[in-house]
């Protein structure tokens, strides 16, 4: 399910240009991604969305803040990127990158640049 405020059609007709983005995935068990964002680009065709500015993800007791997140329903992930902040009740973690699998929601957090490390801050 998307929505938005206002948008409007690609000279070509295959995408949609959205303005104040809300969405939600629903997920094979009933689970649900609550996304936000500035902007999108929604493709008519195959569902894929281009997410970006001030992107907002939840998912259950986790949120993650960045500028990008691209869903590919054809290869099945989400990835996020560009200033990501993850947050869930105890941690917070800073990264370049994660990419979700959509089916066994498997987490890949990675940085561009390989000599900087994943900053995790946690409470336990």
């Amino acid at each position: 399910i998307i929505k938005s405020k206002s948008g409007e059609m690609s000279q070509n007709g295959s995408e949609f240009l959205m303005n104040e983005v809300n969405a939600i995935i629903i997920l094979n068990d009933k689970s649900e991604i609550i996304i936000n964002s500035d902007h999108a680009i929604y493709n008519n065709s195959n569902y894929n969305t281009k997410f970006y500015g001030n992107v907002t993800s939840k998912y259950g007791e986790q949120t993650i803040f960045s500028q990008k997140m691209d869903l590919d329903f054809d290869k099945g992930f989400a990835t996020i990127y560009e200033d990501v902040l993850y947050e869930n009740l105890n941690t917070k973690i800073n990264t370049d990158n994660v990419q979700l699998n959509l089916k066994t929601k498997d987490v890949l957090l990675s940085m561009d640049d390989k000599t900087k490390k994943i900053n995790i801050n946690s409470k336990f």
